[in-house]
């Protein structure tokens, strides 16, 4: 009877301990919050004093009743170190109304101690999350989660000092579904390494300061995908695409935006505007692809003493054009090795600069470029008579009144040289394709006969052709010239094929109903095919997302053909 009766009590116990709470009250707070007293309500506003710690262990929940905040006081800590398996909850009890209500309204760290951090936390129907008076911590908040916020982390430095920077302000976070802005830092300098920000109503902020980010997913948020609106821009191995506006936009001061794929924003893929650069900026190694503003937009950028590069980038497919650079004053500019294809726009490229003294650009470089658009200029010099430019090296695939073209450019500089340049067909020693998550429509421009995985080895499948007799789809692989082909890849990749034979001209038969044809190495007019007897236009290409009608037919790209009866065809 008695082993009854102690059981029934320890049951009782379980019971309690398991649904245990602890209200904290206004005022002073430290020591340590266990598993065991959680959930903790916050029932007002709480500091921890001087001089002291509150930590807070793995696997609690921290309720705020109100629009309350966690206040810790110079040289105190706060540590919220939870694990992947036991995150550290922060929400607020009415999970309803987080725009008028809210929970926690900030976290003051003034000052405070290397060992305050916040780890594997989760924070979900709050206002925000303000992290104020940052100073010399390292890897301060990682491997958090903040979602379903009104807006996301706003982290600022009063006593803002260049010498005094932050290593790592957010590591490995996900900043997710936020009302407003994910992130808006002010007065910091540090980075953001290995975070997603994705689904928010606006994009990063970055104010005065001098944050970098760095391997981050910066997608389909409702604004710019990152903004420097007047801090020292640098950006590398970021994916930045989908998102309601451009990519980046920078007006500051100086920096690097570097081996990022930027592609997919509803607006240009990167915006400079007005930044002071006292030394040298660039945009190099990304990929820029299917934006619907211009690839790189730069107006008026005084670079005093110092010039602007961009290098070795992939520009493709923007509908603004590829390249705008105006009003630039004083310095270099250099654009070098860059593959710059398929924009549209009025031009590819426009540089209109700025030549009223005292400044003056002192030289401009535009070498070893590819370039072959649908614009009906490739490259605009507005006429500035106060530089020198040098012409060298470059491939232009859609000019083929060269004389015309150096008249032009000879008639806008105070000088010009220009040599090694290529024009026309067949296309340059390098042949590039970009591949975007999802399937899409290619060819094989070249003589040989390959395995697709030796090319393109984001593919996760055989390609698939369409056989018309069959009226079905066939897997294919190897590939050869003159068919189209689906392929099928998981990543944003850019293919730069060289040292291969092109081929100059496909031909073939065309039967009844829809066909799916490659090109020769050449850019073809769709009049070519839809002229012939038996042709019914138009041609479709795909662009990875949705079929359009063709106006000119690229290599290196697959297209459906319609025809009412068997045709024979010969490109070029």
């Amino acid at each position: 009877m008695r082993l009854i009766v102690f059981s029934a009590i320890l049951i009782a116990f379980l019971c309690i301990f398991a649904y245990a709470e602890t209200h904290i009250p206004p005022g002073e707070v430290h020591g340590i919050w266990e598993r065991t007293g959680s959930p903790f309500y916050i029932d007002g506003d709480i500091n921890i004093p001087t001089d002291s710690m509150l930590i807070i262990k793995p696997g609690c929940t921290v309720i705020f009743t109100g629009f309350f905040m966690i206040i810790v006081d110079s040289n105190a800590a706060l540590r919220a170190v939870g694990t992947e398996e036991a995150r550290i909850y922060f929400t607020a009890s009415d999970t309803t109304h987080p725009d008028s209500i809210g929970g926690l309204s900030s976290m003051l760290i003034t000052y405070s101690e290397d060992v305050c951090s916040l780890c594997y936390c989760e924070f979900r129907y709050l206002r925000s999350v303000w992290v104020l008076d940052i100073f010399s911590s390292e890897h301060y908040i990682s491997h958090c989660k903040i979602s379903k916020c009104l807006n996301g982390i706003y982290m600022w430095d009063y006593y803002w000092d260049w010498a005094a920077s932050v290593d790592r302000i957010l590591d490995s976070c996900i900043i997710s579904n936020n009302t407003g802005t994910p992130i808006y830092t002010e007065y910091i300098c540090g980075s953001i390494v290995n975070t997603i920000i994705c689904g928010n109503g606006d994009g990063i902020i970055y104010a005065e300061g001098a944050v970098a980010c760095t391997s981050c997913t910066i997608e389909r948020n409702g604004g710019i995908g990152i903004d420097f609106e007047h801090s020292d821009y640098n950006v590398y191995d970021c994916i930045i695409r989908y998102n309601d506006g451009a990519g980046v936009h920078c007006g500051g001061r100086g920096g690097n935006i570097e081996n990022n794929t930027i592609t997919n924003n509803n607006g240009a893929g990167v915006a400079l505007s007005g930044c002071m650069c006292t030394g040298s900026a660039g945009v190099s190694s990304n990929i820029i692809a299917n934006n619907s503003g211009i690839g790189i937009t730069a107006p008026g950028l005084p670079l005093r003493g110092g010039g602007f590069s961009i290098y070795n980038n992939t520009i493709s497919s923007n509908e603004g054009g590829a390249i705008s650079v105006y009003e630039m004053l004083e310095g270099f500019l250099y654009i070098v090795d860059n593959v710059i294809v398929n924009n549209n726009g009025s031009e590819a490229i426009y540089l209109g600069l700025y030549e009223e003294p005292p400044y003056y650009l002192t030289e401009i470089e535009f070498e070893g470029n590819i370039i072959a658009n649908r614009c009906d200029d490739e490259l605009e010099v507005f006429p500035c008579t106060t530089f020198a430019m040098s012409v060298t090296n470059n491939c232009f695939i859609t000019i083929f009144d060269s004389d015309s073209f150096w008249s032009s450019l000879i008639g806008s500089v105070a000088s010009l040289t220009h040599y090694g340049n290529r024009f026309g067909t067949p296309v340059c020693a390098s042949y590039v394709l970009i591949i975007s998550p999802g399937w899409d429509l290619f060819s094989y421009p070249f003589a040989d006969t390959t395995v697709l995985s030796e090319f393109y080895p984001s593919l996760l499948a055989d390609g698939f052709t369409y056989d018309n007799p069959a009226r079905r789809y066939e897997p294919v692989n190897p590939v050869s010239a003159g068919y189209g082909f689906w392929m099928l890849s998981d990543i944003d990749t850019v293919i730069l094929i060289s040292d291969r034979d092109y081929i100059d001209v496909v031909s073939g038969y065309l039967f009844p109903g829809w066909n799916l044809i490659g090109l020769p190495a050449v850019l073809i007019p769709v009049t070519d095919l839809t002229d012939l007897p038996g042709v019914i236009p138009p041609i479709y290409g795909y662009d990875g997302v949705e079929y359009f009608i063709a106006d000119v037919l690229y290599p290196g790209k697959g297209y459906w053909i319609l025809t009412e009866d068997t045709v024979y065809y010969e490109l070029p």
